[in-house]
């Protein structure tokens, strides 16, 4: 899996000085986008390959940091500083894409994460709208007020200007339910679901097949193919 890839790469680079010395001299200049979203292994592989020049420039920004359920190591930013102590810290604080009342909330939202880097955002944008937050009892209320909200929108903006963001699938079916009801013209992207996958189609068609084998004609016919 993706752990072992990363622990042979990791291995061979310590254990073969050759094989490491020929990566140095090929990877002269070293970049990591999203650093925030690395492991500790995938530090030690760029710290082995970046030690014989120390030509390497990352960009991350802990306040992104999402994926610590697959082992992202938040601490990498402060374990770089100290494993390349001559580096240049470099603020990117100045936002381009949001309003300066969306600048002002997400400031204030996320001072109170711990254990974060000091930064504040700032903007040269517009003001912009206020934020609204609306709670509703129930996910049918939430899909209906959100249908009547695009409603009102569609009356002074494109549909193509429109967008619900959803943070996983299942929040957004009974959006999509509302909006079939109603006539509302809408493009879900990742609309063909999970179990609609083709790899997940054959370790699915395998399980059947293994469970029981007489009545899996479709399953059978998928395996041997």
């Amino acid at each position: 899996d993706f752990g072992d890839m990363l622990c042979t790469v990791y291995n061979v680079l310590k254990s073969k000085p050759l094989i490491l010395k020929r990566y140095q001299e090929q990877f002269q200049y070293v970049i990591v986008d999203e650093f925030q979203d690395t492991n500790y292994i995938q530090l030690q592989i760029v710290q082995l390959i970046a030690a014989g020049h120390g030509h390497i420039t990352v960009v991350g920004d802990d306040d992104q940091s999402i994926y610590r359920f697959r082992g992202a190591y938040l601490t990498n930013i402060a374990e770089f500083k100290k494993i390349f102590p001559n580096n240049t810290e470099i603020a990117l604080e100045h936002n381009y894409r949001s309003t300066k009342k969306i600048v002002e909330v997400a400031n204030k939202l996320i001072e109170k994460s711990p254990e974060r880097t000091i930064k504040k955002l700032f903007t040269k944008n517009k003001d912009g709208e206020n934020i609204t937050v609306t709670e509703t009892p129930t996910e049918n209320s939430q899909a209906n007020y959100i249908l009547e909200k695009v409603k009102e929108l569609l009356s002074k903006y494109p549909p193509q200007d429109i967008a619900i963001l959803c943070r996983r699938r299942a929040t957004a079916e009974p959006i999509i339910k509302a909006f079939r009801k109603q006539g509302v013209r809408f493009n879900f992207v990742g609309e063909a679901g999970f179990f609609q996958e083709p790899i997940i189609k054959d370790i699915t068609a395998y399980l059947h097949v293994i469970s029981n084998p007489l009545e899996c004609n479709a399953e059978i016919v998928r395996v041997l193919s």
